[in-house]
């Protein structure tokens, strides 16, 4: 009996129609379930237990929420890949081999010990789950080795200094005024860079239907929990009463700026919006909301970085009640689609603005 294994790789905008699963390459062929499929593929791929001496890995490191991206993996057997050698492809438990074999540029080392698969313009969509798993086996008689391809981490404690500034490369000046003052403040560098770049693009003089203003998008109702602190700083007192439209237009005339407004000075903004998700912090640090989240997700340490994103998007009581409504499947509520998209895209940025140039990891006695 042959043991399987499994491969799980992600397809650029899987989309439903009557003509199957899109993605950039066009309909593609129906997947098969994994459970679907004889008695010895019928588990999820975190069900095997691998004995195999061989190294899969990814670049990039982790999965890339926020753009297209060249997807690579490496599947390294020192002992060498044989005839009888094979990898599977899946994607939320579906076997999706044959179309990432048809759409992939697989490559073999001279050595015939590595194998390399690349996905041009890969994307993976912000709306459905992506798990996405990797397999190997090195004939009949071997056990699988299993990888998972992780989601993007985002501590917001952390230090993780912006290394790499993607497509915003123009905006280093601003890239180390967060840095110097993100460390002042005690908070990760790079989820603020990623919060930045989400809410406004780097664009200071960015205007949200809203009248969400600056780096930061601070809104005039956040503003009032921020103006605390710092009581002194400009504030144009009549924009609370205009229009979108009327704001965005004294900003583009300079009649509303960083002199009389605060939002519009990036030093300012970006101060403002630390204060902001403090602000969010202090709120899931009372006793009660931090109970509610302790007995919600008792395994999910990493949740608070998540909650906290949420509600810088979309406030705290709105989390709270999709919470208190949904429990683990809070940001799958109807009143989160935005914040679900967003906490996403913020993760995603602040991995990879931390994660520059990454490389393969070498091969050493220890990893095989």
């Amino acid at each position: 009996m042959n043991i399987k294994f499994v491969f799980a790789v992600f397809f650029l905008s899987l989309t439903t129609s009557c003509a199957g699963p899109m993605n950039p390459f066009g309909a593609v062929e129906p997947v098969q379930n994994i459970n679907s499929q004889s008695p010895e593929l019928a588990r999820s791929p975190s069900s095997y237990i691998s004995t195999t001496d061989a190294v899969i890995d990814f670049l990039p490191g982790r999965q890339n929420w926020h753009t297209a991206i060249n997807f690579r993996t490496r599947i390294h057997d020192h002992n060498g890949v044989g005839p009888r050698s094979k990898v599977k492809f899946f994607y939320n438990n579906k076997d999706i081999t044959e179309q990432v074999q048809k759409y992939s540029t697989k490559t073999l080392s001279k050595d015939k010990k590595t194998i390399f698969y690349s996905l041009k313009n890969f994307r993976l969509t912000l709306d459905r789950e992506n798990k996405i798993s990797v397999a190997y086996q090195r004939d009949d008689h071997s056990a699988p080795l299993i990888k998972h391809y992780e989601e993007p981490r985002c501590p917001i404690d952390s230090v993780q200094k912006v290394i790499d500034h993607g497509r915003f490369k123009s905006k280093k000046i601003t890239f180390k005024t967060i840095e110097k003052i993100s460390l002042e403040e005690g908070i990760n560098p790079s989820l603020l860079a990623g919060l930045i770049a989400q809410e406004s693009g780097f664009n200071p003089l960015a205007i949200s239907w809203a009248k969400a203003i600056g780096l930061t998008q601070v809104t005039s109702l956040a503003e009032t929990h921020v103006l605390k602190k710092f009581p002194e700083w400009p504030r144009y007192e009549d924009i609370s009463g205009y229009s979108y439209a009327k704001v965005k237009s004294l900003i583009l005339l300079g009649k509303i700026n960083k002199k009389n407004e605060w939002r519009l000075n990036e030093e300012m903004s970006i101060k403002g919006g630390i204060e902001y998700l403090r602000f969010v912090e202090s709120y899931w640090s009372i006793n009660s909301n931090r109970k509610m989240v302790e007995q919600v997700f008792p395994d999910h340490p990493e949740i608070l970085e998540e909650i906290i994103l949420a509600s810088y998007n979309s406030g705290p009581f709105r989390v709270k009640k999709a919470i208190e409504r949904r429990g683990n499947d809070w940001l799958d509520s109807n009143t989160l689609n935005e914040a679900k998209k967003y906490v996403k895209k913020v993760k995603s940025y602040c991995y990879h603005f931390s994660n520059s140039g990454e490389t393969y990891a070498p091969f050493s006695v220890s990893s095989l």
